[in-house]
């Protein structure tokens, strides 16, 4: 998805979503008839000239990023949900 799309998709949203928190999930099994995935809050955004990228962070993430560069290496926990 590109930046345009996503500006598009959010200025459609009804202002009843105004509070809503920002996560990211990524669904990786089921179990019967329920899907598991991990989903983690959005922090912060850090934009990415050179790669042309925008990036979403979570907490962990966000904390160990600084400017253009990475301080140390991350251990993410897991944040598995059923839905």
């Amino acid at each position: 998805m590109n930046i345009r799309d996503f500006k598009k998709w959010v200025n459609e949203l009804p202002a009843e979503f105004d509070e809503y928190e920002l996560t990211h999930r990524e669904y990786y099994d089921t179990d019967g008839d329920k899907l598991l995935a991990n989903e983690i809050d959005v922090v912060s955004v850090h934009v990415d000239s050179v790669a042309k990228q925008i990036c979403f962070m979570h907490e962990e993430s966000y904390r160990v990023y600084r400017g253009n560069e990475i301080i140390s290496k991350l251990s993410v926990p897991s944040t598995k949900v059923e839905i």
